[in-house]
């Protein structure tokens, strides 16, 4: 679970390979129902060889408890494979985006041909495409791997930028937390959205090409940081005659 919540996370997660994954934690919770996984596998043997755990001495557990901690070890896999089911619905287009991937193709000719065809439908649908173009180069990619239509290479596009989780989303409320500050609210919207725009999409300091926006801003007439400073003078604070007291 930790490897799918991590993938998740990142910023090149797609919809086409998102559900793969899904559905393969999904049958290993269902195995661990039946199986004992790695950890649990380790603790038995531990625990056959000398009846502790990590130091602790473990009490040799009754038929009851045995046979209560496998139906308890079942429900708990079940529940975990049913909750991840319910958040990556059937009906969601991670399911749809599955038939993009040659590897889900059904081998006969015959089936390959009508394979996917309502999941381009419905996809092509939802993002503005043309479904009849869009059908024809599916079933044309089908016969050759190769060939991707324009509409259909749109599509595949569109799907890899579908967000499949919620981090990009929260990365954003961070980066926003950051620019708007309790002493640092008076940003205009205009402003916040350049600020996040940097923020979220820019490239690192070190890599960022600084020559370029520095001509432009010049060429703009604006001022170089050594130019002669424009405007009234600072005016000086005298201090006060208080002050001698942190000399």
């Amino acid at each position: 679970m930790q490897e799918l919540s991590l993938y998740l996370q990142r910023e090149r997660a797609s919809a086409v390979d998102a559900l793969f994954r899904v559905e393969t934690l999904v049958k290993t919770l269902v195995a661990y129902k039946s199986q004992s996984g790695q950890s649990l596998h380790k603790f038995l043997a531990g625990y056959e060889q000398t009846q502790t755990f990590k130091g602790t001495t473990i009490a040799e557990p009754s038929d009851k408890q045995v046979a209560d901690f496998s139906i308890l070890c079942k429900r708990f896999y079940q529940s975990l494979s049913d909750n991840i089911n319910g958040r990556f619905s059937e009906a969601s287009v991670l399911s749809q985006a599955k038939v993009l991937c040659p590897s889900v193709w059904p081998e006969e000719e015959a089936e390959r041909m009508l394979f996917g065809d309502q999941e381009i439908c419905k996809m092509a649908k939802l993002f503005g495409l043309d479904v009849a173009t869009a059908l024809a180069e599916f079933r044309e990619h089908k016969v050759n791997v190769k060939r991707v239509g324009k509409t259909l290479g749109t599509l595949k596009k569109t799907v890899e930028l579908f967000p499949v989780a919620s981090a990009e989303c929260e990365r954003g409320f961070s980066a926003m937390n950051l620019q708007q500050t309790p002493t640092r609210n008076s940003l205009l919207l205009k402003t916040i959205s350049s600020l996040l725009m940097i923020h979220i999409n820019g490239s690192p300091l070190a890599s960022w090409p600084v020559t370029k926006y520095v001509v432009s801003w010049l060429q703009k007439g604006r001022h170089a940081a050594t130019d002669k400073k424009t405007g009234k003078p600072t005016v000086v604070i005298k201090a006060k005659h208080s002050s001698h007291l942190f000399n």
